[in-house]
């Protein structure tokens, strides 16, 4: 072995020996119990003790949360636990007023140990006099292990049952907690914290590291149901990664209030300084009261935006920049992954304002409305895919490109923008169905294949959207079209165009084109005057075509193949409208109903046999029901909920018809004639009247 390998293996022995040296300290995890609500310092930093050189009330060597922070800084991952007793002159409780043990503030505050407090409530309030030390080492400070706590079950979206139960106040301080190190991860868990003047958790300079903030109550008394102090940040990074950890399971949910922004990150150098945040209340009180800030979660960079974990939140309270805000000072594009899905986002000036040149991002699956002007604005071409969002009742548009308004279509789609100002599609065509079944015809004018996003529209004063459900989707560059069930009556809809990183405004809405019913009652005749409905008498059919639809439907046709026992009058049929083809069966061609109008005509029959005793009329409505309306075999249910062919109009032989008139009209039929299910109705066909009453559209089969 020569002299320079032997060099190259002392060196990579001495590197080993360093590596498994730093792994061995920074393994060995020191814990301590903070015993005291006291603010003394540490006797001697550095012991490996924390000890302040006092006796806490149980006669036990002192640790406070000061000596803890002091003591755990020379300590690499390490854990600070709580286990403060009663005797505690800090320990607080409520009178007792024999109510179910809730934490209310508005009751009087006693010591634990006074003889009327509650027994079943405590909390522990430290009060620090100066500064903490700033945190420069990897620790978890984990109030949620103080006897009392009680760990929240609630998942989002539903407020937070749970209670923290050790009170940090921080009056006259700049801050609470200060973390300001490179690469030092810290986990604050289960405190509530409040009235510090400017932050009540600050991170500066702690790339790769920052806050993990869990099951916290920031802002907000012990109850989370009032602010107490008037603290300017809940949570803020400078130069560092914010975590606020609540999604993954339900006992790390946060709520954070504060009068500037909650939640405030920005980055000065280009490193990547981001933010994570999930399944927390940002801007609201845990009654859903809204606390009024500038911009409830605010990012700020000219050099990189990281949000590449915002999901299942609820955030309000954002009254002059919005719900989310994110500026960047530069137009040029900058690195950035701002990943926004399924959060509540309400009671905003805007829900979502971007205003930073970022791209390969997504706002998807947000529910984001009663904001006071839209819903999202997309400015400084960014480029993002905001797709199966629910937007509704905002006093503004839904998305809007430019923060200008509506931004209309351009041939061939070819401008740039944010957003490159994707053209929108153009819903042309819908027609109703019955059950609950629409088709839609559209068409988009695009660069290349599109995802068109249908969804059902909250009519906005604009005109334009806005999606608060969406429904479906289809891809085209051109012509589209699409059938979609389950839905409710009458509904308008709008729709959006989305390519892998961007989408447009919401389209124009569109009301329904077409959306028939149909009733047919009848009069009977007693031709034999003896009283009876029996063979010889004649029956009149009276049909109405109902089109509840904003367009004109032609070249329909009416087939009715006539009831068993019956004859047809043919003098009989009176009609104005399409061209008589056939007797047997009837059909009635070329019929045309304009829309939000009805045609009616009639024809009457003779009964000539017994047929079971029953007369039971049933026909056919045949017609197109997509833009060109070429006759098809379309038959439409004539119950338009079920989409199942209603009953027939039936009537029964040997009923009793009234004796003072021999024709019998709607007055004379109290007792009526029995339908197949045996019940009395009136003759004009009460359940069609009925269902009418509620806008039924569509018929197939009567």
């Amino acid at each position: 072995m020569d002299g320079k390998t032997k060099i190259h293996l002392f060196i990579l022995f001495c590197v080993v020996s360093i590596i498994f040296l730093c792994f061995t300290k920074s393994s060995s995890a020191y814990s301590v119990y903070v015993n005291s609500t006291t603010d003394r310092g540490d006797i001697n930093i550095g012991d490996g003790f924390c000890d302040t050189g006092y006796l806490n009330t149980e006669e036990d060597p002192e640790c406070t949360l000061r000596a803890a922070i002091e003591e755990l800084n020379l300590s690499p991952r390490s854990d600070i636990f709580f286990n403060i007793p009663e005797s505690d002159p800090n320990c607080l409780s409520f009178v007792n007023n024999n109510q179910p043990d809730t934490y209310n503030p508005n009751t009087l505050e006693v010591n634990c140990l006074a003889t009327n407090s509650d027994p079943d409530i405590r909390w522990w309030r430290i009060s620090p006099e100066e500064l903490y030390p700033d945190i420069t080492c990897d620790m978890q400070i984990m109030a949620d292990t103080q006897a009392g706590y009680k760990a929240n079950t609630n998942e989002f979206p539903d407020f937070l049952n749970g209670q923290p139960v050790v009170e940090v106040i921080c009056s006259g301080l700049d801050h609470c907690f200060k973390i300001n190190h490179w690469g030092a991860d810290v986990a604050l868990n289960g405190f509530i914290m409040n009235s510090a003047t400017e932050t009540l958790i600050l991170s500066t300079n702690s790339d790769l590291g920052g806050p993990f903030v869990k099951s916290c109550y920031l802002g907000t008394d012990i109850s989370g149901t009032n602010i107490k102090g008037l603290t300017s940040y809940g949570v803020k990074g400078i130069d560092s990664p914010i975590s606020i950890r609540g999604g993954y399971v339900s006992d790390e949910r946060n709520l954070i209030v504060a009068h500037v922004s909650p939640i405030y990150i920005k980055n000065t150098i280009s490193h990547d300084g981001n933010l994570q945040a999930t399944g927390s209340i940002f801007g609201l009180l845990n009654n859903g009261e809204p606390v009024p800030s500038s911009s409830t979660i605010h990012a700020e960079s000219d050099f990189c935006i990281d949000m590449h974990m915002l999901n299942n939140n609820i955030i309000a309270g954002g009254n002059i920049y919005g719900g989310i805000y994110i500026k960047s000072n530069v137009d040029t594009p900058i690195y950035g992954r701002v990943n926004v899905i399924n959060n509540i986002i309400r009671d905003n000036k805007v829900g979502i304002y971007i205003d930073a040149p970022i791209s390969a991002s997504v706002i998807w699956g947000n529910s984001i409305y009663d904001n006071d002007c839209n819903g999202i604005v997309i400015k400084n071409n960014a480029n993002l895919n905001c797709g199966y969002n629910n937007i509704y009742n905002n006093n503004g548009l839904g998305i809007d490109l430019g923060d200008d308004g509506v931004t209309l279509n351009d041939p061939g789609d070819i401008d740039s923008g944010p957003n490159n100002l994707m053209n929108f599609p153009v819903i042309e065509y819908i027609s109703y169905k019955g059950g609950g079944e629409y088709y839609i015809e559209g068409d988009i004018d695009s660069l290349g294949e599109t995802t068109i996003q249908l969804f059902e529209s909250d009519n906005n004063s604009s005109g334009y959207g806005s999606g608060m459900k969406y429904i479906d989707e289809t891809t085209s560059n051109s012509t589209w079209d699409i059938t979609v069930t389950g839905l409710q009556q009458n509904l308008t809809f709008t729709s959006t165009a989305l390519n892998s990183g961007s989408t447009s405004e919401f389209s124009l809405n569109k009301g329904i084109d077409i959306w028939l019913n149909t009733i047919l009652p009848a009069d009977i005749t007693d031709s034999n005057n003896n009283g009876i409905f029996d063979i010889g008498d004649e029956i009149e059919y009276h049909v109405t075509i109902y089109n509840y639809g904003q367009s004109s439907i032609n070249n329909m046709k009416y087939i009715n193949p006539l009831p068993d026992g019956v004859d047809l009058l043919p003098d009989s049929i009176n009609s104005n409208y399409g061209i008589i083809t056939n007797y047997s069966p009837l059909t009635i061609e070329d019929l045309q109903v304009e829309g939000n109008d009805s045609i009616s005509f009639s024809y009457s029959v003779r009964v000539s046999n017994d047929t079971n005793n029953k007369i039971s009329n049933q026909f056919d409505l045949l017609y197109t029901y997509d833009k060109a309306q070429t006759l098809g075999t379309n038959i439409l249910s004539d119950d338009p909920i079920t989409e199942a062919p209603r009953d027939p109009t039936t009537l029964t032989l040997g009923t009793q018809l009234p004796t003072n008139d021999n024709e019998q009209d709607n007055d004379d039929l109290e007792q009526g004639f029995l339908l197949d299910t045996g019940e009395n109705v009136y003759i004009y066909i009460c359940l069609a009247f009925t269902i009418f009453q509620y806008f039924p559209i569509i018929t197939k089969k009567l």
